[in-house]
């Protein structure tokens, strides 16, 4: 899926200077790149081979730098009571089981026992789940974010990050979604009022700039 590129999203919300920037602390947040989404045969899913591929060079970059990298998978399971009026649009929990191929992350991910997994039942990865206390417990102030779907817990993880006062960012070659045109005017809004969307190749520099010397 081919997005809209950083300066055009600019240009469309009208504010290309206004950048909220980069903290001094960030962690890398990926978002539901399970099967069931990442592959185009999922029940829910589409080809996001692209976005698993720029997602690694931000991981190698930030394992680089020896920072937080969390992992973040929607289980909606054992039953539908978890997951309240989510219910209503017929989301089938057996299929975001991690223990079962469809809902376990995609394998092309490059995960090692230093990242941290944390599990879901709602779009945002920060409601109702250990995140934040984590974030702060590792002190950190920007979310570079990355994953699926663009317009759906993407956008809600961004805007809880927002919530919460971390500085935002979200590299446009490292988040997908199955409709182009949902994700495009996602990008623009969370760029309007958000936080930073940013190029993959700034986002990388970012984090390697973390390296301690």
């Amino acid at each position: 899926m081919e997005h809209l590129a950083v300066d055009a999203i600019e240009t469309r919300v009208g504010l290309s200077t206004r950048k909220m920037g980069y903290g001094g602390r960030p962690a890398l947040v990926i978002v539901d790149l399970q099967n069931v989404l990442t592959r185009e045969e999922g029940f829910h899913g589409t080809d996001l081979s692209p976005v698993i591929e720029s997602t690694n060079e931000l991981v190698a970059a930030a394992d680089r730098a020896e920072l937080p990298v969390v992992f973040v998978r929607n289980t909606p399971y054992p039953n539908h009571e978890r997951i309240g009026k989510w219910a209503k649009v017929d989301v089938d929990p057996a299929l975001y089981d991690p223990e079962t191929e469809s809902g376990s992350l995609d394998d092309r991910l490059d995960r090692s026992d230093r990242h941290t997994i944390i599990d879901k039942q709602q779009a945002s990865a920060f409601h109702g789940t250990t995140l934040h206390s984590l974030l702060n417990q590792w002190n950190v102030d920007t979310v570079v974010l990355a994953g699926c779907s663009t317009s759906g817990c993407v956008r809600a993880t961004a805007t809880d990050a927002c919530a919460f006062g971390y500085h935002t960012v979200v590299p446009i070659d490292c988040v997908g979604d199955r409709s182009p045109d949902q994700a495009e005017a996602s990008l623009v809004d969370i760029h309007a009022r958000i936080g930073d969307v940013v190029s993959l190749d700034d986002a990388v520099s970012y984090l390697e700039s973390q390296v301690s010397e």
